[in-house]
């Protein structure tokens, strides 16, 4: 679907959401291409939700891909993974030199309105960060077994159930270092801003998945108007 977008912004393309949801041993695989000089904003319908399997892995796989002078933004709306799922996911970024690309996901650990914890299951999460073909960062998330301690864990994730990362690939990246670590702050939630060689890296960790969403979306709005000049907004169908 393509929404219609005002004259002053990009086209935006959305992933109609079919199957309700995934289940064990669903496959799904995603590619996004950007042309040289080219600019687009890829989200999601709606929420994707990953359903408690008896025994096989759901395996999600996203592949982006910019050439020189591109400008994307893949900005899926949350992932649900509900108690005693087991998902395999990992998605890998290619930038040319030149281009610029910025990326994230939420994840909800288990269905908060529903008072459920992940607690069993599994969870793989891949990020890969390539320049030119050349792996630049990498970051593995792995839940297992039981995944209850290691939730309630100080050292992991301290009770809480929702998680945002934002990925910003582009040469200009540590430029933007100290300004995006200003804008991200919220005493409400462990929250982080790091950068990598040409890789910046938030990171927000809260209690209440609707508020992760919200400061990760008023990030990215805030963030693509300071390094873009586009209008601080989001996709469209996050509103409805």
């Amino acid at each position: 679907m393509f929404p219609r977008v005002s004259d002053y912004d990009m086209i935006e393309a959305v992933i109609a959401t079919t199957s309700g949801g995934l289940v064990g041993g669903d496959q799904l695989e995603v590619d996004v291409s950007v042309g040289r000089c080219a600019q687009a904003m890829v989200t999601t319908q709606a929420a994707e939700k990953v359903y408690r399997s008896v025994g096989p892995d759901t395996c999600v796989a996203v592949n982006l891909r910019l050439e020189r002078g591109g400008w994307l933004e893949w900005m899926p709306q949350e992932t649900i993974i509900f108690d005693g799922a087991r998902l395999r996911r990992r998605i890998t970024l290619n930038v040319e030199n030149g281009a610029r690309a910025l990326a994230g996901e939420i994840v909800a650990f288990g269905r908060s309105g529903r008072g459920e914890r992940l607690t069993n299951g599994l969870l793989h999460d891949e990020w890969r960060v390539m320049t030119d073909g050349r792996l630049v960062w990498a970051d593995n998330l792995h839940l297992d077994g039981d995944i209850a301690s290691k939730m309630n864990a100080s050292a992991g994730f301290q009770g809480c159930n929702g998680m945002a990362t934002f990925v910003y690939a582009a040469s200009d990246a540590p430029r933007w270092l100290e300004c995006s670590r200003q804008m991200i702050h919220d005493g409400a939630m462990f929250t982080g801003v790091t950068c990598i060689d040409d890789v910046l890296v938030a990171r927000w960790l809260g209690n209440d998945v609707a508020v992760v969403r919200s400061q990760y979306k008023k990030f990215r709005e805030g963030f693509r108007s300071m390094v873009g000049r586009f209008p601080a907004t989001s996709p469209r169908i996050w509103n409805s």
